[in-house]
């Protein structure tokens, strides 16, 4: 049964809010008016609201292409690999099993531990990372090396673009940006609960490549929604804290920020909810939900199932995710994640890559599971 909250065309529209922005890059003006946007809906439903500004390395924009035979392929510098200087660097492109000193790699749709394995080898001079989503546009890396970036530079291009890049040929790759200081934000709402006896921490991130529809959109909708039916609870028992944070591309440097802001958050008895990626996104692959509780596991299994949902599978209780619950994994936690086709590309819109349907009985079942803990 959906509830009144998460009805399709209600999670979609709030969706098409939240994509409606522009790409959502840490610190952007997207990112920053989807803040000022969950403020005013939280503030609305009763919450107590605040922005908690931290700081982060900003990526100045420049001259990103590798050129051949005449040929310009543009391309996204790999946010946490090196630069080349407005000169460029030149070198002949080879596929990783065939490199020579000075030779520039050629990586078509690699396996992320291959490209890790390559840049922290520093066989090459430079690295081109060929990579598409169903039309052919690229699909992004995340930056999970903010704190330690390799120095070999590296540009992701499209697979529709890179005809002209063919191993053997010689090319002259070119990565020009700088890293400055920036400033970027997340939303804290808060709603005491009558009865006063701990603590639930919901949390979603709210920035990523491009318009992150799909990939964002389902966490931000449900969130809020969530939020909402909280608010009308009566009889909650425990304190409900709703955290929306940036920096989720650049290694989850908005959540890590809150946390060392007040040791407090991190030992302060509770629970951890976190909504990931592609919760509600068509196609979506690899939904896994992670949490180490028996009880609860067995639960929500069943709620899920209850629900219609299908193609959930539980992820073993020690493995660690790859999101923001990483960071409170030694807490008591529950989270959600997956992929869909157009994860980190920028065809992740809401008419292509949104199911509002699935979202909306995904929406029911989180709703048990948030009264069930703030019960």
């Amino acid at each position: 049964m959906i509830v009144d909250w998460a009805q399709p065309e209600r999670l979609l529209a709030l969706i098409r809010q939240y994509a409606g922005f522009g790409e959502h890059r840490t610190g952007g003006a997207a990112d920053e008016a989807t803040s000022a946007w969950l403020r005013a809906r939280l503030g609305e439903a009763g919450f107590a609201t605040a922005i908690e500004p931290f700081d982060f390395p900003r990526r100045t924009e420049g001259e990103s292409f590798v050129s051949v035979d005449g040929a310009t392929v543009r391309g996204t510098p790999l946010y946490d690999a090196g630069t080349t200087g407005p000169q460029g660097i030149e070198g002949r492109l080879a596929r990783a099993a065939d490199l020579k000193p000075g030779d520039i790699a050629l990586l078509d749709s690699p396996e992320p531990q291959a490209v890790d394995a390559l840049l922290d080898a520093g066989r090459c001079t430079g690295v081109i990372l060929v990579t598409a989503d169903p039309e052919g546009d690229a699909v992004l890396r995340n930056a999970e090396r903010m704190g330690s970036p390799w120095r070999t530079p590296a540009l992701q291009v499209a697979r529709r673009d890179a005809t002209p890049l063919d191993a053997g040929r010689p090319v002259r790759l070119v990565i020009d940006h700088a890293i400055v200081a920036g400033k970027a934000s997340n939303v804290l709402a808060d709603l005491p609960a009558p009865r006063g006896d701990g603590q639930v921490v919901l949390m979603t991130p709210k920035s990523g490549w491009y318009a992150c529809a799909a990939e964002r959109g389902g966490g931000i909708a449900l969130t809020l929604g969530l939020a909402m039916l909280a608010a009308k609870m009566k009889d909650r028992r425990r304190h409900l804290r709703v955290l929306f944070t940036s920096g989720h591309e650049l290694g989850h440097r908005g959540l890590l920020s809150y946390l060392a802001a007040d040791p407090a958050r991190r030992e302060t008895p509770g629970f951890w909810l976190q909504l990931g990626a592609s919760i509600g996104a068509r196609n979506a692959a690899q939904m896994r939900v992670f949490t180490r509780d028996p009880e609860l596991r067995e639960w929500f299994a069943r709620e899920l199932e209850r629900h219609g949902i299908a193609g959930v599978s539980l992820a073993d209780a020690d493995l660690r995710p790859h999101g923001e619950s990483r960071e409170v994994f030694d807490r008591p936690f529950l989270s959600m994640a997956g992929r869909h086709p157009w994860f980190h590309s920028r065809n992740d819109e809401p008419d292509r890559a949104v199911d509002a349907h699935s979202l909306a009985r995904y929406g029911a079942a989180f709703g048990e599971l948030l009264a069930r803990l703030l019960a």
